[in-house]
């Protein structure tokens, strides 16, 4: 059971997934909502390559609901795969209008992300001098504690908010979460066996996340927002290892090429002086790629869950995860350095601001899961490489962080490699098809 569990099965012709027959949802927080392309990787391309479907003769209704809703076959005397290769050039055009609308969305999410980052450098920057007038305090300073205490803040805020838009995205969530808890207590069979596994690994990959956020959030504290956010996307070259050493995927030449790009990227940045201020530059380096090595990990997981649960009670299960354990660190009695330090006179503006965060994370997250099912999984995972460029910029023109010049050539390094990355995705998807 275990090893089959590992090795995703193919899906008969007539047997649509259940990622096939919802839309999905995915994370990008600034980091999450990668999980969004993720589990796209694990479904048939659905509207760059519908010509999938003119294959699939016993298969009558559009496998996409939310996205080809309008694209329902009916049996008017003509065979199902007429039907479907008449529909095909109809579903082109429709593809070719939706796809500028699917970048913008992107786009928007992409730069709601990077402002997400300048944000949380805000809260824990002492002072922070907005577009060079505005002179505004810090809220929190630079802790463990409050850390934890920022992350709780936002899973406050963007758990009920889940909860509400859940059977909105996905009308079947609350069967698909009583199935997996309910495998617990159910005589053990293969299916319950597999149901298990599968709640036990969206389990373990939000405690990744988790790690990964904390540990990104400190980086952030410490050394410049677009230095944290550049080491931290070391993640794609961990994820491709690992899913070499543990999955078997044979890397691409263009694959190894990506992933020495992003590593000569890091090494350049950490190359230069990191630090700003009285940050520590050691704890914030070590902080940003850890918290890459994490998230790579909850990468991996996602790749391996995605097409035995749907994106939605997943992202669910990652975030109830998050909430609670933001939850037992704050009870855990820290070091006082570490320990939660919250000024009383700024509560009610740290609540807002957890509040702002918390509407930027979901706002990340409509847009970019919109902006997938109309653009493509891939190419969003191109643009959405742009986050650490972006976050420099918008860190520069806000909050006035500079870098050196070899520093913002190592951060153009790791978004192409990031970007090379999910092009050869999406070349291999093409060549497959």
């Amino acid at each position: 059971q275990e090893s089959t569990f590992w090795e995703t099965p193919p899906h008969r012709a007539d047997e649509p997934t259940q990622q096939q027959e919802s839309s999905s949802w995915d994370v990008p927080t600034e980091i999450e909502t990668d999980r969004i392309r993720e589990y796209q990787e694990a479904e048939i391309n659905r509207s760059e390559e519908s010509e999938v479907f003119a294959s699939t003769k016993d298969n009558l209704v559009a496998v996409n609901s939310s996205q080809d809703s309008d694209t329902i076959f009916s049996m008017n005397g003509a065979s199902p795969s007429e039907q479907v290769t008449a529909a095909a050039p109809s579903r082109r055009r429709r593809n070719s209008s939706v796809a500028p609308m699917g970048l913008l969305l992107i786009l928007v999410s992409t730069v709601v992300i990077s402002l997400y980052n300048v944000a949380i450098k805000v809260i824990f920057n002492s002072t922070s001098l907005i577009f060079g007038v505005f002179e505004v305090e810090g809220l929190l300073a630079p802790t463990l504690g409050n850390s934890l205490l920022i992350l709780m803040l936002r899973m406050l805020v963007v758990v009920p908010l889940m909860l509400v838009l859940a059977p909105i995205l996905y009308p079947q969530v609350w069967q698909d979460l009583q199935s997996l808890v309910g495998s617990r207590r159910t005589k053990s069979t293969t299916t319950n066996a597999k149901a298990k596994q599968v709640l036990l690994l969206s389990i373990v990959s939000g405690c990744f996340l988790f790690l990964s956020q904390v540990l990104i959030y400190i980086a952030i504290s410490q050394i410049a927002t677009g230095v944290a956010i550049a080491l931290m996307f070391v993640y794609p070259a961990i994820s491709g290892l690992l899913a070499w050493s543990l999955l078997k995927e044979q890397p691409t030449s263009l694959r190894l090429s990506a992933i020495a790009s992003i590593f000569l990227g890091q090494m350049l940045i950490l190359a230069g002086d990191t630090s700003i201020g009285t940050g520590n530059a050691f704890l914030g380096s070590i902080t940003a790629v850890v918290s890459g090595i994490a998230f790579a990990f909850y990468v991996i997981l996602t790749n391996i869950c995605a097409s035995k649960v749907h994106p939605v009670p997943f992202t669910l299960i990652n975030f109830a995860t998050m909430l609670v354990l933001s939850f037992v660190g704050l009870i855990i009695p820290l070091p006082t350095t570490w320990s939660l330090q919250v000024n009383s006179n700024k509560l009610l503006e740290l609540i807002l601001s957890a509040f702002i965060l918390g509407v930027l994370t979901l706002f990340s997250h409509v847009f970019n899961n919109v902006g997938i099912r109309k653009l493509g999984a891939t190419r969003s995972a191109i643009l959405g490489a742009t986050v650490p460029v972006i976050t420099v910029i918008l860190a520069g023109l806000i909050i006035q962080e500079t870098l050196l010049p070899a520093q913002v050539l190592g951060v153009l390094f790791v978004t192409g490699g990031a970007a090379a990355v999910s092009y050869e995705k999406m070349r291999n998807r093409t060549k497959r098809v």
